[in-house]
């Protein structure tokens, strides 16, 4: 909790159970991206620039936005933009 600066608040907010279950139902290569996306580890241009393995920070979609974290998730620029926007809409209701 130090770590990532949770509180006792934010812990017990967490729905373990339903989390558990979901990484039990699908397949092994999406459980990885999504405990990647929850630690905040997926790679991205300015985990790269962290790393000095890019000059820059830019999403390489050239949106112009510096590419940190769930970038991937609100680029106008990605491939299927439409689809993701409708998709997390759905999800927040």
């Amino acid at each position: 909790m130090d770590k990532e600066g949770w509180t006792d608040n934010t812990m017990n907010s967490i729905d373990w159970t339903a989390h558990g279950t979901y990484l039990k139902t699908i397949p092994f290569n999406k459980k990885v991206n999504v405990v990647k996306m929850c630690h905040d580890w997926q790679f991205n241009k300015h985990r790269a620039a962290m790393f000095e393995e890019s000059d820059d920070n830019l999403c390489p979609l050239i949106c112009k936005e510096e590419e940190k974290k769930l970038h991937h998730l609100r680029c106008t620029k990605q491939p299927g933009a439409t689809s993701i926007t409708r998709d997390l809409a759905d999800i927040k209701r």
